[in-house]
């Protein structure tokens, strides 16, 4: 069995594909000082249920200096709900005195989808569920008092209701439901847009407005999508530059070689029919016209060019971002690996390995089932060579290549 690894890509390639073109998904960035959105509503009071999720950003250290993602209620005991990033960087849910924390930390500087759900069961007795990337992060019950009074604060994005505890980093997608959701719903419609009507929706603001990283000094306000139709209020936002400004957002597509692939997955076993994706692939360079035939979650096109996909969720589509896949280039790659050839395999003696080409540099490592390198061998300018194994007991082994500047393949070797 191979392993095979692509070549890296010139720099260029890697910037042309990872550029979100046409299609661009917008996020907002906070920067850490002042930047906040101020809401006008109190999504959910007294006990009921409750479910706040969004896609983040971040690389700030939050140890002893709370990041506050959203708030609302009064700072006094029992009618706050404060969802932020504190004690190891992980999740927190803070609900007048009392606190609960996640356990894994979200400050690396990846897009992590986080979600806290809320529910409870007495006046005392309060189930707590957090969610990082759809799995089940921690859960825990909390004792305090949790009542939030129609007289309350109103929902605030990236700060406390106090002030002070400012998020630094982008958001995108953020939504508040008066229910629980389940896994499963957090799970369907993680990557996806929604279509701002379903039920138990208060908030949703999925911040697609504005250019990225644009002069968007006229674009003030973050648009409430739900039926709820509130307008967030953009405080002390640069609103120009790369940061507190409109941002390129989490993306819903990668490029694995020439391969394209939409990150909304589906999981026929435990994901409600009617929560089950649908794709359509459609090329940018042709007006989004759709691609006959290309309905699977991945995609390779047969010719270079710019691509998307169209994902449909109970009736909600969301159109990703464009990517540009150059068969041409990435072919060339496939072809030097492709044509390695390793015989006898299973042997009984020496090893032969046949590259398609001349290489100044080769080096070879053999290792044991057990991870030990047992041979290391270095070739120069050539396009085959041999390994003795007589030496080595019968077993399996693990041949470890690279030539010159390809990333290095692994192939497994049985000897006799």
């Amino acid at each position: 069995m191979m392993k095979q690894l692509h070549k890296k890509l010139a720099m260029s390639a890697f910037v042309a594909g990872s550029f979100l073109m046409s299609n661009a998904q917008t996020g907002i960035h906070f920067d850490g000082v002042d930047d906040y959105i101020q809401g006008h509503v109190i999504p959910v009071t007294a006990t009921n249920p409750r479910t706040v999720e969004v896609w983040i950003r971040t690389t700030k250290n939050s140890e002893g200096n709370q990041s506050v993602i959203s708030d609302w209620g009064k700072n006094n005991a029992g009618n706050r709900f404060t969802f932020n990033i504190r004690d190891n960087n992980a999740l927190r849910l803070e609900v007048g005195a009392g606190a609960v924390n996640a356990v894994t930390a979200v400050n690396d500087g990846v897009w992590h989808h986080v979600a806290v759900v809320f529910e409870s069961f007495t006046s005392t007795e309060h189930s707590v569920k957090f969610y990082v990337d759809g799995n089940l992060d921690a859960e825990a019950t909390l004792s305090k008092y949790a009542y939030i009074l129609s007289t309350s604060d109103d929902l605030r994005i990236g700060d406390k209701i106090t002030g002070g505890k400012n998020f630094e980093g982008d958001m995108d997608e953020f939504r508040i439901w008066n229910r629980v959701l389940t896994q499963e719903e957090i799970q369907s419609r993680m990557y996806t847009k929604l279509c701002g009507d379903e039920a138990g929706l208060v908030a949703y603001y999925p911040f697609s407005v504005g250019t990225p990283n644009g002069d968007n000094t006229g674009v003030v306000d973050a648009i409430d999508e739900s039926p709820t139709g509130d307008l967030g209020t953009l405080t002390n936002f640069a609103l120009t530059g790369t940061t507190s400004n409109w941002v390129i957002g989490h993306s819903v597509l990668s490029l694995d070689g020439t391969t394209l692939t939409a990150t909304q997955e589906n999981d026929e076993d435990t994901t409600p029919a009617e929560l089950l994706a649908t794709y359509q692939w459609v090329d940018c360079d042709n007006g989004n016209a759709t691609i006959e035939g290309a309905t699977e979650r991945t995609f390779t096109p047969e010719s270079s060019g710019n691509y998307a996909v169209e994902i449909t969720v109970a009736g909600c589509v969301t159109t990703s971002e464009c990517m540009e896949v150059d068969i041409n280039a990435l072919s060339i790659e496939d072809n030097l690996m492709d044509s390695l050839k390793v015989y006898p395999n299973p042997t009984s003696g020496n090893l032969n390995v046949a590259l398609n080409g001349v290489y100044q540099t080769v080096e070879a490592q053999l290792v044991s089932i057990t991870g030990k390198v047992v041979g290391q061998y270095q070739f120069s300018n050539t396009n085959e060579f041999q390994i003795e194994l007589n030496q080595f007991n019968s077993g399996v082994y693990f041949l470890n290549l690279k030539a010159d500047q390809l990333d290095a393949v692994t192939i497994k070797v049985v000897k006799l």
